[in-house]
Order: C-alpha cells, then structure tokens, then sequence
C-alpha cells in the first residue's frame, strides 16, 4: 500500500491536533470558569486552568492559521499548473513573478505568536502561583516555566526583528526566470540599506541544489537534507550598485547539467534550490536565503 504523501499526512495532522488543542482548550477555560463563578469548588487552580486553556486555544489558532494558507497554495498551485502544463516553473506565484521574498524570516512571526501567546497566559499564573505556594503546594512554582519560556521568546524575537529592521526584506529579482539547469543563470538582490553598509564587506553567494527527504512508516526519522550539488562565488564590493530602495547586489552562477530541477509540490522526496546570500558586516551580518526555480529549459 502506497503511503499517504506528506501534505496529506500533514492535514490529517493538523485536524487531529485542532481536534485535541481545541478541545483541551475549551475544557480547560470551561473548567475555570466554573471554577471563579462557583465558589464552593475552590478557585485555587483556577488561575492555571485558564493558563493551559489560553496555551492549548492559542496553539489551535496557530495551527488552523498554517493549515489554512498550506491549503490555499496548494489551491494556486493546482490552478497555475491546469493553465501551465508544461511549465512548473509558473505553478508557484513567487515563481512566475520572478520576484522571491528572503525566507530567512519566515518563521519569525510564529515565533512572535507563540511569545505573546506564552506570556499572555502567564498573567493568571503569575495570580494563582503564590496562593498555592502558601497552602503548601510547592510544586507550583514550575509553572513559572511559562512566563520564563515566554521572555526567552520575545527576547529572541526582538533581537530578529531588530536584524530584519536595519536590512529591511530583501527581494532576488532573477534577470533569467526560471534558472537553467545546464546554463547560466543572473539576477540582483535588491536590500533597502545604504551601499555604503557594504563597503569592504565579504560578500558571497552560495547556490545550493538541496534532497529533503521525509522518514515514512516504521522508519520515521523525521526530515533530513542532503546537498548534492552548491557553488560559492565572492562578490566585490565594488560590484555593488545603487537600486530604487537601496543597495543591489548582483549574483550569477552557471549550473552543470543532468541536476535535478525544483520539486513545485510537498513530496516524502522533493529537490530544493536554494540561493544563500550573505556578508560580513560590523555590528550584525547580512543574510538572505531564497527558495529559486532550477529546470531544464530549451536553448539554456
């Protein structure tokens, strides 16, 4: 029996635990406020019970919101690929645009979410904890783990977002769209700093053809990636020039043939091309990495 592929294994997953955090969460708020408007069962706990219920409704939120936009890009790509059969380089929206975001935030607004969400439900811990220290129940004060999680979060966020302020989101315009497995492919990467902020800085840019691989049945080992192919060129400073928003960079690189082109859909094995740019700077470095389209293309 063939397995299900990961997009599937990951809605499965994702129904399964809105169905606990939600459920879990209800429960959990359902049970405190009885708790506050019922005064013979005691409000001892109740300060925790509304802790886990805002975590465990938080998290629901969280996962629905990732489960919703897998979706709808799995949409637009089923309908880009019904109007481009033959071309899976415009299957993806960033790909067809020829105009790719930085990724290397990507994951910094769960990361806010889930430091707001941790600190939000430390406030009736914070209340309940001592109570219960006094009547003896000194096992509460692990509870403190929440808000101290919560800070060591926010403080990571803000540190990013305070990187991803002085270099803004840098976009790769690619001047040949998609890269031509076999030929040689240009773009720019345009920032929105000074092109000062690179002077006599040690710029490089690193294309990467990348296997991801996802364990399966009984010999699940989560998710591995191998590079089989990269290529690190160093820019000069001197090639950097001034762009509408601030300084570009330019970057090219050829790519021998007979690599394997870009996976455009979730797979146990899938090919990922990556561009890493990148360069040492005073006070914080520079990076980048974008996901680009790698196919073989006629006349490349």
């Amino acid at each position: 029996m063939k397995p299900l592929p990961p997009r599937t294994n990951n809605l499965v997953f994702a129904v399964l635990s809105n169905l606990t955090f939600g459920a879990g969460g209800l429960l959990a708020l359902i049970a405190a406020g009885r708790r506050y408007l019922t005064p013979q069962e005691g409000t001892a706990d109740s300060g925790m019970l509304l802790a886990f219920g805002l975590i465990f409704t938080g998290m629901n939120a969280i996962i629905t919101f990732v489960t919703l936009r897998n979706a709808r890009r799995a949409g637009e790509i089923a309908t880009q690929r019904a109007v481009y059969p033959d071309a899976p380089w415009m299957w993806r929206r960033e790909w067809q645009r020829g105009r790719l975001e930085d990724r290397s935030g990507t994951g910094l607004v769960v990361l806010w979410a889930f430091a707001v969400v941790l600190i939000a439900t430390s406030i009736p811990l914070l209340a309940s904890v001592p109570r219960q220290v006094a009547e003896g129940t000194t096992a509460a004060l692990l509870l403190f783990i929440f808000p101290l999680a919560g800070l060591g979060l926010l403080v990571l966020a803000i540190v990013l977002s305070l990187r991803r302020k002085r270099f803004g989101r840098s976009q790769l315009v690619l001047t040949t769209n998609p890269l031509p497995i076999g030929g040689r492919f240009s773009g720019q990467v345009e920032t929105s700093v000074a092109r000062d902020t690179f002077a006599g800085a040690k710029i490089h840019a690193t294309l990467l053809c990348v296997s991801r691989v996802t364990g399966r049945g009984n010999q699940r080992q989560g998710t591995r990636e191998r590079i089989l192919w990269q290529d690190t060129s160093r820019i000069a400073p001197s090639a950097v020039t001034v762009g509408p928003h601030g300084a570009v960079i330019p970057v090219a690189c050829a790519i021998p043939p007979g690599m394997p082109p870009s996976s455009v859909e979730d797979d146990f094995s899938i090919i990922i091309w990556r561009l890493l740019v990148d360069a040492k700077i005073p006070g914080a470095d520079y990076s980048a990495v974008f996901e680009v389209p790698a196919f073989e293309c006629k006349g490349a």
